[in-house]
């Protein structure tokens, strides 16, 4: 027998499992072999065939502790569980969604895309840690084909989403419907966001005078022009693709570079008000970039599998040509 955290295993065959007060108790021939107190566990594993008392599952399964049964070899033949509490509703909803091809993909979908980018952190952490014992560039190989299959996998219309959140009666929050202050038209924002009244978008308020805007828009909602729709279109062609949403999960930077603000640059002097992105501390952050120590620990940690150092370049490239007198 053996306690491993707080999960008791038992390995040899002769042992029967009985309760005594608040123990557990381990016999070999009606002879104690040890005790461990119940409210140190919240699991037992037999091996045993000679199982246990009645008395120790009952009490399992009052205080919730996993009672488990298996072959000596290993296989699983029963688990003692208590009085099941659950519900219904939650439940309803569980049946409807695995008769429903369409969602049930949806969830496995994010199941996958979980396990693919927790296996290629895995490949880049053994290669970073070992790499005088492992083959690097084929783990480099590998580590790039599970970066390039994340978009595949997560690559889903946001509006089916929504769509089917509302047919399940389910609210759907947006986070960072300005994208971070890169889409800079609040009223076109609000009129848009208004056509689904299941969606509860988290702005970003910032400044006294945004909380103003949005507190009249309250009062008088903006309505949808075609003016509006315009620059949605061209909001979603200029913000797709591989920009920055400024998550910040890249961070922190072993260098000190201010990463999601870095990244996307370009498009914050072109999108926002530029001069505060071009003062002297501006260019003291952005000449940070220089430093880089392409770790690419920034890359593997981006949810939307960014070439996060190539962006690094391509702004701060870009930045130094608008600072020479290229028009943006």
């Amino acid at each position: 027998m053996r306690q491993l955290l707080n999960t008791l295993f038992v390995t040899s065959e002769d042992i029967y499992l009985s309760l005594d007060g608040e123990n557990v108790v381990a016999n070999r021939e009606s002879a104690v072999v040890a005790r461990y107190p119940l409210h140190t566990l919240s699991a037992i594993l037999s091996f045993s065939y000679k199982g246990a008392s009645p008395a120790l599952m009952g009490a399992c399964c009052t205080r919730g502790i996993s009672l488990s049964f298996c072959t000596p070899w290993g296989k699983f033949l029963a688990r003692a569980t208590g009085e099941a509490n659950g519900n219904v509703l939650l439940r309803r909803t569980q049946y409807r969604i695995a008769d429903d091809v369409g969602q049930s993909c949806r969830i496995a979908r994010y199941m996958v895309f979980g396990k693919v980018y927790n296996a290629r952190w895995c490949l880049e952490r053994i290669k970073r840690d070992h790499k005088m014992r492992v083959d690097g560039e084929v783990l480099a190989q590998t580590s790039g084909k599970l970066k390039d299959l994340l978009p595949q996998i997560a690559a889903e219309p946001d509006l089916e989403i929504v769509e089917l959140c509302r047919k399940a009666d389910m609210g759907f929050i947006a986070m960072k419907a300005l994208s971070g202050g890169l889409i800079t038209n609040s009223a076109a924002a609000y009129a848009y966001m208004r056509d689904f009244d299941h969606v509860l978008p988290i702005w970003g308020i910032q400044r006294e005078s945004e909380l103003d805007e949005f507190l009249e828009y309250m009062e008088n909602p903006p309505v949808m022009t075609e003016e509006y729709k315009t620059l949605i279109e061209q909001d979603r062609k200029e913000l797709s693709g591989n920009f920055c949403r400024g998550c910040g999960y890249c961070m922190p930077c072993p260098v000190g570079i201010e990463i999601n603000t870095c990244a996307r640059m370009s498009l914050l002097i072109r999108r926002s008000p530029s001069e505060k992105q071009l003062t002297p501390e501006a260019r003291a952050m952005m000449d940070k970039v220089k430093d880089c120590l392409h770790c690419r620990a920034c890359a593997s940690k981006c949810p939307y599998g960014l070439d996060t150092p190539k962006l690094l370049e391509e702004n701060y490239q870009d930045y130094q040509e608008i600072l020479a007198g290229k028009a943006f």
